[in-house]
């Protein structure tokens, strides 16, 4: 199976776009290219996005149809995101995953993990989920990755000690994250990678709660949205 697409959106200041799809499901032996082109408009004629367009991109993928045993048995997967602001390129990222040429299967480079995913958040109506997701985030890893004695653990996806007052939140157990800005502080890029897709779906849903001030509590339902 062979699948390939382009969007390419073009956005007015002040306007929102919120993408949300489903993950791509990869069958045994598929073929995945999706390139994703986004021009936002600036205020003025600079790549500033002080009062410019915003833009909410989620792209992710699962291993496969575990229930049938496939377990990143792709032959080939390529999702590229390009923003622009002004005509300006502010971030370009590509993931790839092929069983040519290294001498490790997909499947071996990418476990333990069974889902990963990547947000982009750009604008100024993205800046206050943003800053929350770069504080969380960053803060969390940190602690997550010390032991009792502060010592590096030597594994990912290990377990912290709560935190008087957490309560009933759900643990990172499984999970691994990284915030980081992109340049010129236009926004932020977040990762996330999973044991499996429920524990990546609940931290997107959990932490993107936010959303719904803006475009309502259908946001997932809808999976695109325009405001």
């Amino acid at each position: 199976h062979t699948h390939t697409h382009t969007h390419t959106h073009t956005h007015t200041q002040g306007a929102l776009l919120v993408l949300l799809p489903d993950p791509i499901v990869p069958f045994h032996d598929s073929r995945f290219t999706q390139h994703q082109e986004f021009d936002l408009v600036a205020s003025g004629s600079t790549s500033s996005c002080s009062e410019g367009a915003s833009l909410i991109v989620l792209d992710w993928l699962t291993s496969g149809r575990r229930s049938r045993g496939e377990n990143w048995q792709m032959e080939r997967y390529e999702s590229v995101n390009t923003v622009r602001i002004a005509s300006k390129c502010v971030l370009h990222d590509a993931l790839k995953l092929s069983r040519e040429p290294l001498n490790l299967s997909i499947e071996q480079r990418m476990q333990p993990f069974h889902c990963v995913a990547m947000v982009i958040l750009i604008g100024p109506r993205t800046q206050k989920l943003a800053a929350y997701l770069l504080e969380l985030i960053n803060t969390r890893q940190t602690e997550r990755i010390l032991d009792e004695e502060g010592e590096g653990t030597p594994f990912v996806g290990g377990k912290r000690r709560r935190h008087p007052g957490e309560g009933e939140e759900a643990p990172w157990d499984g999970l691994i994250c990284s915030a980081s800005e992109i340049a010129g502080q236009v926004g932020v890029v977040v990762r996330v990678a999973g044991h499996d897709y429920v524990m990546v779906e609940k931290f997107l849903r959990t932490h993107l709660k936010g959303l719904e001030e803006q475009c309502g509590r259908d946001v997932w339902t809808k999976k695109m949205c325009l405001h």
